[in-house]
């Protein structure tokens, strides 16, 4: 590669973290690590990963276009795992939900387009088609092209799954307007270590811990 530097945008979150931490193996890759900390912590697992020698760590609010257009440059190979959810969150403050995952999904994609970066790899979710699931629209196994819905745009708990749909339509804007090269993952309940508790799957098991095999929703499927 010409260039090998990469910027990883969420990089101290679940996924981003451990991204980060496979690509930092190679010594040859210069990462840029960017991460507020809305929804990931400053812990020392993410201390030790920035004090790596090809590692570095920029804490900015990432909806900033200026500070956006400073941090990526030509030939960057470009990450973008921000994604402020948690099913408390859609309800409690959907705002900021909306701010934090829509803004961030517009101007990373746009500035990466007119940047000319080398690549860009935008992280959605299966949320962004579950109202079609919902409403049995959509058939299962469910294609990549299916259509998004939104079932009731007055219901809050709507607020990141049209944050990923904004995300996933910004890669294809500034595909078909300015070249961008990008590259769409679509994340369907994955989980591991440093999630947290609010995700299906970890809230479960630590119910199933605790005595407690209530499942709600046991017929969804996605």
């Amino acid at each position: 590669m010409a260039n090998n530097r990469i910027v990883i945008f969420g990089a101290a979150g679940f996924i981003g973290f451990h991204l980060a931490a496979a690509l930092a193996k190679n010594q040859k890759s210069e990462l840029v690590l960017v991460d507020n900390f809305v929804r990931s912590e400053f812990d020392s697992e993410f201390k030790e990963l920035i004090n790596k020698p090809n590692c570095e760590f920029i804490e900015v609010d990432a909806r900033d276009v200026k500070i956006l257009e400073q941090i990526i440059k030509p030939e960057d190979v470009v990450f973008n795992l921000i994604a402020f959810n948690g099913t408390g969150n859609f309800y409690e403050v959907p705002s900021d939900v909306i701010s934090h995952s829509a803004l961030t999904g517009i101007n990373i994609a746009l500035v990466c387009a007119t940047k000319k970066v080398k690549s860009y790899y935008y992280f959605g979710s299966s949320e962004s088609y579950a109202g079609g699931i919902e409403n049995s629209w959509v058939p299962l196994p469910t294609p990549e092209k299916v259509s998004f819905v939104i079932s009731d745009p007055s219901n809050p708990r709507w607020s990141y799954a049209i944050s990923k749909q904004i995300g996933e339509m910004a890669c294809h804007a500034n595909g078909f307007q300015h070249g961008l090269n990008f590259l769409i993952f679509r994340i369907h309940n994955i989980y591991g270590p440093r999630m947290g508790f609010d995700h299906v799957v970890p809230d479960l098991i630590r119910k199933f811990a605790k005595g407690d095999g209530t499942v709600l929703g046991p017929d969804q499927t996605r």
